[in-house]
């Protein structure tokens, strides 16, 4: 059950339990979008009336097919190392001959200013370094366990409604 993503495999660890024995039994290498596939077939048997609703729906899970490979391609084409190296080594030169180079039209104010560009550009360069793998840096975690919640309780809530409407049924056969 390996997943691309780091993240969702700690995800589906603990979804595991919420899975039915016959779709954990046909889960293929990815697990996302066998869940994706899971939904639509929940979507497609789930007896809906209105056509637009379905379609919502639908809509919804090309939508999160698409996000899922879009992180995939994030995850799986990183920057070469080679590359982050070889920028980081041309900033460093750059700014060790800066000063040199700004000496004749500033003289001592050269230092901050030499200072301050550094400090921008270096972190400019960390923040790309950090935006090249997004994933160990987002609470996936914590947005995995809001999710959850959140589909604990609407699934808490249709059975609740589910529940009504049958008893309501029942009143008005008995009514009848």
């Amino acid at each position: 059950m390996n997943t691309t993503v780091t993240a969702a495999k700690v995800f589906f660890a603990g979804a595991i339990p919420l899975l039915s024995p016959p779709l954990l039994a046909t889960c293929h290498e990815n697990l996302l979008l066998r869940s994706v596939q899971a939904i639509t077939n929940i979507i497609a048997t789930a007896g809906l009336k209105r056509p637009e609703t379905v379609m919502s729906m639908d809509d919804n899970c090309s939508l999160l097919v698409r996000s899922i490979s879009a992180c995939e391609r994030l995850l799986n084409t990183p920057i070469p190392m080679s590359y982050t190296r070889h920028t980081a080594r041309i900033l460093m030169l750059w700014l060790m001959y800066m000063p040199f180079s700004l000496w004749g039209y500033c003289g001592w104010a050269m230092v901050p200013i030499t200072a301050l560009v550094s400090f921008v550009l270096l972190g400019i360069e960390e923040i790309g370094v950090y935006i090249e793998e997004p994933f160990s840096l987002l609470p996936l975690e914590a947005l995995c366990a809001k999710l959850e919640f959140g589909l604990t309780n609407m699934m808490a809530d249709h059975l609740l409604i589910a529940r009504h409407s049958t008893e309501t049924e029942a009143m008005r056969a008995i009514q009848l």
